[in-house]
């Protein structure tokens, strides 16, 4: 809905209004029964990418301004739930280009300790991208999967399932939507996010047109 509602003020605001964020928070929660009968309830809402705005990248690994969440603390929830946290991480090359580009968004990993356990999960941005405005590429979708390393079947944005104890879900947020031209971004930034590995050398090619010099870490001005 605030994304909607940018997008609209964008039209009249073009140099005030960021592009679209990773679609808000995702919810994941897991419930059940632990051997002894005692009910146990896991919730976490994970969200981290505004767009890219008029002046600047968006930000990385915070929650959209109207989200007023934050994922939850790896180690509270190890210690407090049947739960562990395998990965938690940015994900390169979801973020759309452009002169400003979106924040970059992150994957967790959960994997469940129980014996068995409902999962629920509600996540956006499958079908409708992160838009990018003004030349910037929409980010990259959500996405979902159970057991990615062995069966690394994508699964819907939003679902029910039952998970049994080793089950692992990986959530990965969309990326979000840029802002401007991306053959317009500075290309010591285009660097700069690939040595922070937030963006592939291919990536910085095919997207930016700019060319690295791995070994130098430098650009390559005669190619870019």
């Amino acid at each position: 809905m605030v994304d909607c509602m940018f997008g609209v003020l964008a039209m009249m605001l073009p140099d005030k209004v960021m592009a679209a964020g990773d679609g808000g928070n995702s919810g994941i929660s897991i419930g059940g029964y632990d051997a002894d009968r005692k009910p146990f309830v896991y919730v976490d809402f994970t969200c981290g990418a505004w767009g890219g705005r008029p002046w600047a990248d968006g930000l990385d690994g915070n929650s959209h301004m109207f989200a007023n969440m934050a994922s939850q603390s790896i180690e509270v929830t190890e210690a407090e739930q049947p739960v562990s946290l395998l990965a938690y991480e940015f994900v390169p090359d979801k973020a759309g280009a452009g002169k400003y580009r979106g924040g970059v968004p992150f994957r967790r990993d959960y994997r469940f300790n129980e014996v068995e356990g409902v999962l629920q999960v509600r996540s956006d941005r499958r079908d409708h991208l992160p838009f990018g405005l003004y030349g910037g590429n929409p980010g990259r979708p959500s996405e979902n999967y159970l057991n990615p390393d062995t069966e690394p079947r994508p699964l819907p944005g939003k679902f029910t399932m039952t998970v049994k104890k080793g089950d692992v879900l990986r959530h990965v947020l969309a990326g979000a939507g840029e802002w401007g031209d991306p053959l317009k971004r500075d290309p010591l930034a285009v660097l700069q996010d690939v040595r922070n590995e937030f963006l592939s050398i291919a990536k910085a090619k095919e997207d930016y047109g700019v060319v690295l010099d791995t070994q130098r870490w430098a650009v390559n001005d005669a190619e870019t």
